[in-house]
């Protein structure tokens, strides 16, 4: 048999280690007395039976599971027959392809994928620290309902099967169809494009010399004026590409006289500024005979800034000149760009209504010659017509397949979606790649029981401890709390256990202190106790 561990702690690594069955002992204790995990902020005063909550007894039961091997699969099976997990049975679609639900089975499947996950923390084992609950479903009966599970399973994946099939082979005959359609519409559209090509030679046929002539002459007399008109606003253009390039090549010689008159108006600035000092040295000079050299050198620089400024205002003015000669060379070329601009807007306005007065010309030429074709047209619109009604016949024949297809298709992915949920329920209970000694193993769930506060309680397995604190994010064993409460606290599990095991199993005797104590030492250990809880464990098993 293999026995399930009821702690576990989490190593520095985030793997989990099973502990002991003495440390399971104290675990479930500290729950049932509510202090597991619990810090307090004063040793005074906790130690005290007031402040606990009473427990008259704690005793650990097992709760039996079978586990069933069938051809590679494993499947568990409540050894109490207890947990009813409904499984539907499908038996083979009619015409239309529907699965039809046949039957509904309570198949006394367990655990599942939440089980299947803690599989690796079993062990081989014997009960020696708790009661084994006697399973009620014999051997003979769990390996039946184990076979009926994989029986249906395998039903079910048959079925899915076919429909799948059946799904592809439709979609296979609806490609064949539509590429007889599309074969057809090619026919069809070849075989009235060649009446319709030979109807339009004989309407064309009807033209006499004279009008194509006329048409000729139409034609060629207006591509004849769109060739015109064409030239002559491309010259245009090119005669603006050519002004505007000389407007350019005037405002960047603008651009430089203005530079030019600018600097000359410093120059002269600075010429004045020179020359006011000049005088003012000279004017200082004036009172003192001794220095005459100095005015006569003051006097020459005078000189030298009045010829300066002089010819800095020449310069200025010709440029003055010669920007403003410049100025009227743009004026005219821009009003010749203008003009040239206006012309082409025409042409292209003449461009713009020349095919509309061809089109014109062409339709007044025609209307003389639609009487005779009048009844040719007839006929080419009964051909036209004729094939519309074959190619709308083909559409309707298409749409029609491709609906029915899609009611099939909706209904049949329907019911592989009922099918694959159905599996996939099933599928959770039936196991791959795990290893049985014996074909049919028995593996058995901790439980403890206890009573307090006029209630018995039930505490659930497993209980995982990070250091001092409780992880309560880890998945149960899958089993459901109600049914396990319902068999703990029935009228005929519970005298019987507290008859047969009286004193043995009770975590709370004398006898089992030695237990408690083995458990203490390894929880303080892994450090999921403290001195607190040590204390009251202590004083509570004394």
């Amino acid at each position: 048999m293999r026995l399930m561990n009821f702690g576990f702690s989490v190593e520095k690594d985030g793997s989990l280690r099973a502990l002991p069955n003495p440390a399971g002992d104290v675990l479930a204790l500290l729950e049932a007395m509510g202090i597991l995990g619990k810090k307090w902020g004063s040793f005074l005063g906790f130690i005290s039976e007031d402040k606990l909550e009473r427990i008259d007894f704690l005793y650990k039961i097992y709760y039996p599971i079978y586990l069933v091997r069938e051809g590679k699969h494993v499947i568990p099976i409540d050894g109490m027959g207890l947990h009813k997990f409904r499984v539907k049975e499908f038996t083979e679609f009619d015409h239309k392809y529907v699965v039809q639900l046949s039957k509904t089975y309570d198949l006394p499947l367990i655990g599942n994928e939440k089980l299947l996950s803690w599989m690796n923390c079993a062990v081989e084992g014997r009960i020696e620290d708790g009661y084994a609950i006697p399973h009620v479903l014999t051997r003979e009966e769990a390996i039946f309902a184990a076979k009926e599970a994989i029986r249906i399973y395998v039903n079910l994946k048959e079925y899915l099967g076919k429909l799948t099939s059946s799904l592809e082979s439709s979609e296979t005959r609806l490609r064949e169809e539509l590429e007889k359609i599309r074969d057809e519409y090619k026919r069809i559209n070849e075989e009235y494009g060649r009446k319709i090509a030979e109807k339009n030679i004989q309407i064309e046929g009807l033209l006499s010399g004279s009008e194509n002539e006329i048409i000729r002459k139409i034609k060629e007399e207006f591509q004849r004026r769109k060739e015109l008109l064409r030239n002559e606003r491309k010259s245009l253009e090119k005669l603006v590409k050519n002004l505007m390039g000389e407007l350019r090549s005037i405002e960047s010689r603008m651009e430089k006289i203005k530079s030019g008159i600018h600097q000359f108006r410093e120059e002269i600035v600075r010429g004045e500024a020179r020359r006011e000092r000049l005088k003012l040295e000279k004017k200082m000079i004036d009172e003192n005979i001794e220095k005459f050299d100095n005015v006569r050198n003051i006097i020459k620089e005078l000189e030298e800034c009045e010829k300066l400024i002089e010819e800095n205002k020449r310069n200025e003015e010709k440029s003055l000149e010669n920007l403003s000669e410049l100025e009227k060379q743009r004026d005219r070329t821009l009003k010749r760009v203008e003009e040239v601009q206006k012309r082409i807007s025409m042409l292209v306005e003449e461009e713009k209504v020349l095919p509309t007065r061809e089109d014109l010309e062409l339709r007044e030429a025609r209307e003389e010659f639609v009487m005779k074709r009048r009844a040719m047209v007839g006929e080419l619109d009964a051909i036209c017509t004729e094939r519309d009604r074959a190619l709308w016949n083909l559409r309707v024949r298409e749409s029609r397949l491709k609906l029915e297809y899609k009611k099939f298709k909706d209904f049949t992915e329907s019911t592989i979606k009922v099918l694959e949920e159905e599996l996939g329920k099933i599928r959770s209970y039936i196991w791959k790649d795990m290893e049985l000694n014996e074909d049919v193993e028995l593996l058995y769930i901790p439980y403890y029981i206890t009573y307090k506060n006029d209630r018995l309680t039930l505490i659930e397995s497993p209980i995982v401890m990070d250091g001092f604190k409780k992880l309560e994010d880890f998945k149960d064993f899958g089993l459901s709390r109600d049914v396990v409460e319902e068999v703990f606290g029935s009228g005929d599990v519970l005298p019987v256990i507290l008859f047969e095991a009286k004193e043995v199993f009770n975590i709370l005797s004398k006898k089992n202190r030695s237990r408690v104590l083995e458990g203490i030492s390894i929880l303080k250990e892994v450090g999921a106790i403290g001195r607190m809880q040590e204390a009251i464990l202590l004083k509570r098993c004394a």
